[in-house]
């Protein structure tokens, strides 16, 4: 941009003179009128050149040289570095002590194995939409010949299982329910004093009031079962043997007839 203003400047320098000694070589009526025109190009093309020409470095003298040769050059301070941590003993963790009472219980896995034997022996649902298992208890009976411990608490060597159902008034299936546990039971642990089953059933009052009501509860004793022949095939000893081994405490069709029909 500057170079081609300063074109500009020296043809209005020239033409200015030579419009000034003849202005018709420069095709304008008079010298006033050239030194307007062309006086006017020399002014705002110099001022044009002086304002977009750079700026060029000023040249060093040699002194100037010599005094920034001398200078010492800038040190830098070392990086400061973090402290190392400082490692702290800690002590070895003290042992764990297990109190006497998170001890567990011995006897949980005996009702667990018990509960387990009468859900494998019946399990499912009845007519009525019921579990066929009501409820089961488990609980230790003192020895009748040593009832006794040395420190004197009781000798509770023998279980007792007690367990409920839900039928839906048939005496078959309850009968067959029945010796399923009985069989379940006593082939797996010789050591049982008792399993009592009570078996319950919806029942209506006069009032027309439904609610569970057991109608019948039968023990099998462990003195009568230690004397069976486990060895017989299941469906001998479910069918035939135990059903004739168990005791009836309560039914209640000697009383309503209508009851357990089926």
């Amino acid at each position: 941009m500057s170079t081609l203003f300063a074109f500009i400047l020296l043809i209005s320098m020239g033409a200015l003179v030579v419009g000034l000694v003849r202005p018709s070589l420069v095709r304008l009526a008079s010298r006033k009128r050239v030194a307007l025109v062309f006086g006017g190009a020399i002014l705002v093309s110099g001022f044009i050149v002086g304002a977009t020409t750079p700026n060029l470095p000023k040249a060093s003298t040699p002194a100037q040289t010599a005094t920034e040769t001398s200078k010492p050059a800038a040190t830098t301070s070392p990086a400061k570095t973090a402290p190392a941590p400082v490692k702290t003993a800690t002590a070895a963790p003290a042992p764990v002590v297990q109190k006497q009472g998170a001890q567990t219980d011995p006897t949980a896995a005996t009702r667990q194995q018990l509960e387990q034997l009468v859900y494998d022996a019946v399990h499912g649902t009845n007519a009525n939409s019921q579990p066929y298992i009501r409820g089961i208890d488990t609980s230790q009976a003192v020895d009748a010949n040593n009832p006794w411990n040395a420190d004197g608490s009781p000798n509770y060597t023998r279980w007792t299982v007690d367990v409920s159902l839900n039928i839906d008034g048939s005496k078959t299936s309850m009968d067959e329910q029945m010796a399923e546990i009985f069989y379940s039971l006593y082939s797996h642990r010789k050591d049982l004093y008792t399993v009592e089953i009570s078996s319950y059933e919806p029942l209506i009052d006069k009032y027309g009031n439904q609610s569970d009501q057991k109608v019948y509860h039968a023990f099998f004793d462990g003195s009568d079962a230690y004397k069976v022949n486990w060895n017989l095939d299941r469906d001998t000893l479910v069918y035939q043997v135990i059903p004739g081994l168990w005791t009836v405490n309560f039914d209640a069709s000697a009383i309503n007839p209508n009851l357990l029909s089926k």
